[in-house]
């Protein structure tokens, strides 16, 4: 398992960056976890016998989704 901490400036927790995140995936058929005591973190849980094209495929929507949010 990994995970991708997000954090303010100051280093703080952001959920709602996180929830934002979250959002845009979900609508185009990927689901992240939010994980952490400020829901600030999101798990990355591929299966072990995951495909190398739909691990790649999963990551191209999530790399998409968080350049749209900038």
């Amino acid at each position: 398992m990994r995970g991708i901490a997000f954090v303010d400036r100051n280093g703080a927790p952001a959920p709602a960056v996180l929830a934002k995140v979250v959002e845009a995936p979900r609508n185009v058929g990927l689901l992240l976890m939010p994980s952490g005591k400020a829901r600030h973190v999101i798990r990355l849980l591929a299966r072990l016998t995951i495909e190398p094209a739909l691990l790649e495929e999963g990551l191209d929507i999530f790399e998409q989704c968080l350049v749209e949010l900038e």
